[in-house]
């Protein structure tokens, strides 16, 4: 029998009718079983447990790096003064600036005289000379570690110079917080550093400065005492 073929290229004799039907047809194999839906399932399930442990171990991790740095640790204590900069351990207040100062003292050698000293809330830093001109730095910071370097110029040896034992901060370190605060929230990074007299080198008062401020307001001078110059 010959095919027949209707416009659009479909057959129209008895073998067209003779086609199974779409009960018999047989079509593409799902793409999803139960049984693989429920494999899915069960590995979306372990993965995330694996990422909930891999998070609770990175934390982990956080934290016991936090708790082994300390609160003794410099990067810890700087931490803490770049928020508070006159806290406990701070060098800018009467009693750890004191406690570095007889640490410097006891660094330098019997011929140097310390020419001047500075400090901020995390250093200290005092100039010796020798009756040779030789100048060392000895610094001091907020862990109490002593260190000494020798700086690239040298100046002459004061006829006097400073005992750091004997000078008293009190007025000076408070006299600093007063500038500091009343220059807040804008100012930060106060320091602190001692005058001295241009011909002998004796102490003769202190200069108080904090950054973010106006050039006109970082700046303050007061005398020993911590009274205004």
């Amino acid at each position: 029998m010959r095919a027949t073929h209707d416009a659009f290229g479909r057959r129209t004799d008895d073998a067209a009718d003779a086609r199974p039907t779409s009960h018999g047809e047989v079509g593409p194999a799902p793409t999803s079983t139960p049984g693989r839906r429920a494999r899915g399932r069960a590995l979306g399930g372990w993965l995330q447990v694996v990422l909930v442990v891999a998070g609770t171990g990175g934390a982990y991790a956080t934290m016991r790096a936090a708790a082994a740095a300390g609160p003794d640790q410099i990067q810890a204590i700087t931490f803490a003064l770049q928020r508070d900069p006159f806290g406990p351990r701070s060098l800018v207040t009467e009693g750890p600036l004191r406690d570095a100062l007889h640490r410097i003292d006891g660094a330098r050698r019997g011929d140097e005289v310390v020419a001047s000293v500075s400090a901020s809330p995390d250093r200290v830093t005092a100039t010796v000379v020798d009756p040779r001109d030789r100048e060392r730095w000895i610094s001091v910071d907020v862990t109490g570690e002593v260190r000494v370097m020798a700086p690239r110029t040298g100046r002459r040896q004061p006829t006097t110079g400073v005992d750091p034992t004997r000078l008293d901060v009190a007025g000076a370190t408070a006299a600093l917080r007063r500038h500091h605060a009343s220059l807040r929230p804008h100012a930060h990074d106060p320091r602190i550093s001692l005058l001295t007299d241009s011909d002998g080198g004796a102490p003769r008062g202190w200069q108080l400065s904090v950054e973010g401020v106006a050039t006109d307001d970082r700046y303050r001078r007061v005398d020993l005492d911590g009274g205004a110059l």
